[in-house]
């Protein structure tokens, strides 16, 4: 039996966004504060580092915003429909008083 192993940057991304920082220069992590302690080591592994003065979690370098915005991306796509799942009605055999 083969054992994968995953890394953080591989994991789903929990439901959070990012903001500009006030003296922009980075990224701001919004999103519940449950929900960014539960996701700490992955915010960590994906370039965001925890600031003290205003209890958020950051990324101030442009190498860890282009990680952050990736894995945070990843999140954004997920949870948007498909569309080309989805099929389009079939009006072909209907009647259309308007035509």
């Amino acid at each position: 039996m083969s054992t994968t192993t995953t890394t953080p940057t591989a994991t789903r991304p929990p439901r959070l966004s990012l903001r500009p920082l006030q003296d922009g220069h980075g990224l701001a992590v919004v999103g519940h504060p449950h929900t960014t302690y539960k996701h700490r080591q992955e915010l960590r592994a994906n370039g965001a580092q925890w600031n003290r003065t205003r209890r958020q979690w950051e990324a101030t370098t442009p190498r860890d915003c282009d990680t952050l915005r990736q894995w945070i991306g990843r999140q954004a796509n997920a949870t948007r429909p498909d569309i080309s799942t989805h099929a389009a009605p079939q009006l072909a055999g209907m009647f259309n008083p308007y035509l």
